[in-house]
């Protein structure tokens, strides 16, 4: 009897593996911008769209450089992948409240949830802590 406990044990839990891991909701690609900005913009083109940030720090680490830009409410990281391709591109946008920075359906801070989760599905991960609810995409920057 043991011997047959084990195996289906082992069954159940890769399913309920695979099946949590379908139900993940990721941003579809023409989703994964904000205000226009999206993941592998070169940050000059941010510039150029909103003009002179409240922030900035740009540097060199090593053969790469890391920017960080910041307007009202927002912040886009970017960096470039070296001297092999020294363009600083946006690897990340972080919207923190509500100042009208939308995906282009129209989600931005204070959105209802249910109108997320009908767009994009369940999030890929939820903080106990404090509510925020996470979703991404495999995009290349």
């Amino acid at each position: 009897m043991k011997k047959i406990k084990i195996p289906i044990l082992v069954l159940t839990l890769i399913f309920i593996f695979l099946t949590s891991s379908m139900c993940l909701a990721f941003i579809p690609e023409e989703e994964c911008s904000i205000a226009g900005i999206r993941p592998g913009d070169d940050y000059q083109r941010v510039l150029d769209c909103y003009g002179t940030p409240l922030k900035m720090e740009k540097n060199k680490r090593g053969e790469k450089y890391i920017a960080r830009i910041e307007y009202n409410g927002v912040i886009i990281l970017c960096e470039s992948k070296g001297s092999k391709d020294p363009v600083v591109r946006v690897t990340n946008i972080i919207v923190q409240k509500n100042n009208g920075w939308k995906t282009p359906s129209g989600i931005g801070v204070g959105t209802d949830f249910s109108v997320v989760e009908e767009l994009y599905g369940y999030p890929s991960d939820v903080d106990t802590t404090d509510g925020c609810r996470t979703y991404s995409n495999k995009i290349k920057a």
